[in-house]
């Protein structure tokens, strides 16, 4: 078979428009590669930095939620319900979060009456005594277990620093009062449990309003 000049110049060109492809088709893939691998790090890196600031902001807001309502047990005020009302009333007025407490309740077991519930009446702005709702049924175990663990504090600084506990269902938190009376030493101070302080969570808020905000502010640019 004899070719052309112009079939074989011809030839020669789809041979090396063939091999331009090729090439070109190498070249992207090898881009295509080392762009992927680029942008997944880039949103590697994005994840971990939202991660990071909605974990470091959810924290702060229920840090600022619980620190609000650290008793101090060596203050001295005529009641639970004084303080626990002080308390509220500076959290209130400084929170950017108001909507995260759905209620109040202040759980007795000190005094001569038999243990009993108190709830806030925020209207009123006072405490009143309240049946256990019914949606806070699940919460009991939690509270007594608690009320046992407790009677064994005796040092003023496990009162002073000890932790709240964070209930999911119902949403809540829970942490024991207590009041120490200082005597002429450190080792004379008696450290009294007078209950438990539970902060009810407002469910609807936090599900509707205050997780999809973080998620919005945090990952929806990512």
């Amino acid at each position: 078979l004899k070719l052309t000049r112009r079939s074989g110049l011809e030839l020669i060109a789809i041979l090396a428009l063939a091999g331009t492809v090729l090439i070109l088709a190498f070249l992207q893939y090898r881009w295509t590669d080392e762009i992927s691998r680029t942008e997944q790090a880039r949103l590697k890196s994005s994840l971990g930095t939202s991660v990071r600031s909605f974990n470091q902001e959810f924290a702060y807001d229920f840090q600022q939620l619980c620190g609000g309502f650290d008793l101090d047990p060596e203050a001295e005020a005529p009641g639970i319900e004084a303080r626990v009302l002080r308390q509220y009333s500076s959290w209130m007025n400084r929170t950017s979060w108001p909507g995260l407490l759905g209620n109040l309740y202040i759980w007795k077991t000190s005094g001569t009456q038999t243990p009993h519930l108190e709830t806030l009446d925020s209207v009123n702005n006072r405490f009143q005594d309240v049946a256990w709702p019914s949606r806070l049924e699940s919460l009991r175990p939690y509270v007594d277990e608690q009320s046992e663990q407790v009677s064994a504090v005796q040092g003023d600084r496990e009162a002073m620093y000890y932790p709240w506990t964070l209930v999911e269902d119902p949403p809540a938190l829970i942490r024991p009062i207590f009041r120490v009376s200082s005597g002429g030493s450190p080792s004379d101070s008696a450290v009294e449990p007078l209950g438990s302080l539970v902060i009810e969570l407002n469910k609807d808020f936090l599900g509707r309003e205050y997780l999809p905000g973080l998620v919005d502010r945090h990952f929806g640019t990512a």
